[in-house]
């Protein structure tokens, strides 16, 4: 780890810090609330503070280079450019439900451009940007296509506590097994920030909203142009749109549930195996 990088990871995670208590307050004032699957008024979007963070860490990272980060400039656009549409969908679209194709819909009955649908088509502008300037065609369209999904794929994950985080910790950790060392650098500050802010949303006290959700799943979507082979960023299209069909299609949560229900079993049929292979307790 450079000493840039470093102290970026440091000063995200003070940013972080202070920011989500600030964040929260500010939100609960000016009444960005929301109901979560529990029925209870929480503050949204928190990704405010996880948006700011990470400018915070970026800029501190570039006064220890004495430069601007260019490693980390990809990303800015990423986490601001997309969080700036999900932010705009968590203010202006907060009466709005449903998945891209009831956006589409709605427009094309409606002629009006809702916060979701100016959400995905914005995200899908910074996608064919970040790609295009890091790959021409025809790879171009996969690429793009790996970070609007990406950043739609987070927000799908927002609806139960801690599941964005996990989801954007699990597939940074996919694509660095994948052997990503040196590209995770620049992600680093934002991983930092995502710990900090985690109790938040793993405590059900505050929602990422599509700001924060958004950002970081575009951000992982870039991670993952940024790091893979052609053929591995075709198979996590490939995934990203399985995903999204599954949403759109059914029920995301209750796969979710059910492949956890599922685990859970396989785990406590190893734990009783493994007391029964072990005997009867000594008396």
């Amino acid at each position: 780890m450079t000493g840039a990088t470093l102290v970026a990871s440091i000063a995200a995670a003070m940013a972080a810090h202070w920011l989500a208590g600030q964040t929260v307050g500010l939100l609960t004032s000016g009444g960005l609330v929301t109901r979560n699957f529990q029925g209870r008024a929480v503050p949204r979007p928190l990704g405010i503070a996880l948006v700011t963070a990470y400018l915070a860490g970026a800029a501190a990272g570039s006064l220890v280079l004495g430069r601007p980060w260019v490693q980390a400039l990809p990303y800015l656009v990423a986490v601001t450019g997309v969080g700036f549409f999900g932010l705009a969908d968590d203010v202006l679209g907060r009466d709005q439900h449903g998945g891209i194709r009831s956006y589409t819909a709605t427009f094309l009955r409606t002629g009006r451009l809702g916060g979701g649908m100016l959400k995905a088509v914005g995200a899908a502008l910074v996608a064919l940007a970040l790609a295009g300037a890091h790959r021409p065609p025809p790879g171009l369209l996969v690429d793009a296509g790996l970070i609007a999904l990406g950043a739609n794929a987070a927000n799908l994950l927002d609806v139960r506590p801690g599941r964005t985080l996990l989801g954007f910790w699990l597939a940074t950790m996919v694509v660095v097994a994948a052997g990503a060392r040196q590209e995770v650098l620049p992600l680093l500050p934002l991983l930092a920030a995502t710990a900090v802010l985690g109790p938040w949303d793993l405590g059900a006290r505050a929602m990422l909203g599509d700001t924060g959700a958004n950002a970081l799943g575009a951000a992982a979507g870039l991670f993952a142009v940024r790091s893979l082979s052609p053929a591995g960023r075709e198979v996590a299209l490939v995934f990203l749109v399985l995903l999204h069909l599954v949403a759109e299609f059914g029920s995301l949560s209750r796969l979710l549930e059910g492949l956890g229900g599922v685990l859970g079993g396989r785990r406590q049929a190893k734990e009783e195996e493994m007391e029964r292979s072990s005997g009867p307790p000594e008396e």
